[in-house]
């Protein structure tokens, strides 16, 4: 990670310094400008994060005191067993990690990264090298950040306010795409890892994913627009209070102190939410530096006249700049895609493209950043590679299936 930060930073400089010779001597203070800015918003982003974790830390710690989360664990523990070898069995980390995997297939990112800071602590306690990141914690950050979601709410909503005729018609496309991402680092992390999936477990578990995501896909494709939309809507959110009203119940019945236990895990998420402001302020603002200085927009144009050269199809080409920034920051690749949308169209080839982007991968580094950053670790090893490595399968999936579905 720190060859990233400091990477970064170095590039930022030097993209700066040649416009400063070209005549833009304002650069400079506007790539400061936006030092402060960005690390103002991470220090927002802590607040935001502190009332979230400190919420679901505690009706997680409800579900833990009632037997629900090591059930979960339970369930999970044949296919988990196989990819997280280190984990003892029975360990609370399987179900907070399907907790938080879950989570993220169903478009909740706001409840998901409890989940996976609470996996994260769990599975530093196992770890035998404080500070550096263990097999199981990299291979959790890569079907993490790799962003396999089942319900792309955002990015259809995203698509709805600008206009589109046909907001939900990437549903298929970005389950296919992320589908592709998720299995493709989960494949390569293995590798590393010397992890055998050609077994029955695996591909047992594998079968119902896919019979998952299959059923997934043909609900809303039977319904009208209107109930369609009320089911992508809300099936996520459904499954979420059902499973914490689980909890509750489950408490009950075991006679536990609901508001005690709240209470006692709350607490523990107020310290989680400030540990994390060095890690993720840091990335803020080497991305943001990156940003400004104008090196992104260099990137893009490298990529194009690349392509061009070779005489290939340079459609795609406009939709690049989410890509680029997608495993960067959240709010950025956002900002590029409704960029693409206002120049191209939304319901344009580049901004359907861009959509794909968008909804079927993660914030990389920013995600490596808070969940690491969490339990302190600064040996990263190999991680940042294979989640980049997620990325850029996804990305390459992406331009392949909006050409089969829309070019």
């Amino acid at each position: 990670m720190h060859w990233i930060f400091s990477g970064l930073f170095i590039v930022s400089f030097l993209i700066g310094l040649i416009r400063f010779f070209l005549g833009e001597h304002l650069i400079f203070s506007e790539m400061l400008n936006s030092m402060w800015n960005y690390a103002e918003a991470g220090i927002g982003l802590c607040i935001f994060y502190a009332g979230i974790i400190t919420l679901f830390q505690g009706l997680m710690n409800i579900g833990q005191s009632a037997g629900l989360i090591q059930k979960l664990a339970k369930l999970m523990q044949p296919f988990f067993r196989k990819i997280f070898p280190e984990i003892p069995e029975n360990h609370p980390a399987l179900g907070s990690i399907m907790l938080n995997i879950s989570a993220n297939m169903l478009n909740l990112g706001n409840a998901a990264t409890p989940f996976g800071l609470k996996a994260m602590e769990e599975m530093e306690e196992i770890n035998k090298e404080k500070g550096t990141a263990s097999n199981a914690q990299i291979m959790f950050l890569v079907l993490n950040t790799s962003g396999l979601t089942l319900i792309p709410v955002a990015i259809m909503a995203l698509r709805s306010k600008y206009g589109s005729m046909n907001a939900g018609e990437i549903f298929i496309p970005v389950l296919l795409t992320t589908f592709c991402s998720t299995l493709g680092g989960l494949i390569l992390t293995a590798k590393g890892q010397k992890i055998n999936l050609f077994n029955g477990t695996v591909f047992r578990y594998l079968s119902i994913i896919v019979l998952l995501m299959s059923t997934l896909i043909c609900i809303p494709l039977l319904l009208n627009e209107y109930w369609s939309e009320v089911f992508l809507g809300t099936i996520g959110g459904f499954i979420l209070i059902t499973v914490l009203v689980g909890f509750m119940i489950a408490a009950i019945k075991k006679k536990i102190n609901i508001y005690e236990s709240f209470i006692d895990g709350a607490k523990s998420g107020v310290n989680t939410a400030f540990k994390i402001a060095p890690y993720l302020i840091g990335i803020i603002v080497v991305i943001g530096l990156f940003k400004t200085s104008g090196a992104l927009n260099l990137l893009q144009s490298g990529i194009e006249m690349a392509f061009s050269s070779m005489d290939i199809d340079t459609d795609f080409i406009k939709a690049i700049p989410v890509a680029l920034m997608r495993p960067l920051s959240g709010t950025g690749a956002e900002a590029m895609a409704i960029t693409v949308f206002e120049t191209h169209g939304i319901d344009s080839f580049a901004g359907k493209l861009a959509s794909l982007f968008q909804g079927s991968s993660e914030t990389t580094l920013y995600v490596m950043a808070v969940y690491f950053g969490s339990v302190g670790i600064r040996n990263t090893r190999n991680a940042v590679f294979y989640g980049l490595s997620a990325d850029l399968i996804g990305a390459i999936s992406a331009i392949f299936i909006a050409y089969i579905y829309f070019g």
